[in-house]
């Protein structure tokens, strides 16, 4: 583990720097390399798309969302990523499938009611 005053390797377990005296932050850091992971949980997006395209496929999404920031507080970095993936999957196959659904629906509604097959 590196020394945040100094920069100094310490071995992993001690609290102190041994060579400034400094306390060390427990966090392990690769390198001297310490880093803020930020994971997109595409909560918003998940909820968006189930409401408005396609909802069978954004249910997936939002559980994975959530799932996503669970493990984040756990600190399950590699966890996190992996659920926010799958999140953005299903949000983009509810998009690529509900979009040209809604389509399709409009057209079929306009054309019944232009040629005056229903009363709409």
């Amino acid at each position: 583990m590196y020394c945040e005053s100094c920069g100094a390797l310490n071995s992993d377990g001690i609290s102190q720097c041994a060579s400034c005296g400094a306390p060390l932050a427990g966090a392990q850091s690769y390198g001297g390399d310490t880093r803020h992971v930020e994971v997109p949980d595409y909560l918003v997006r998940a909820i968006v798309v189930t409401i408005l395209l396609f909802f069978p496929f954004g249910i997936p999404a939002i559980v994975n969302a959530v799932e996503s920031k669970n493990k984040i507080a756990e600190g399950d970095i590699d966890g996190a990523i992996a659920s926010a993936e799958r999140s953005k999957m299903w949000s983009n196959v509810a998009i690529g499938v509900g979009i040209p659904m809604q389509l399709l629906v409009f057209i079929i509604y306009f054309a019944i009611s232009f040629a005056g097959l229903g009363d709409f």
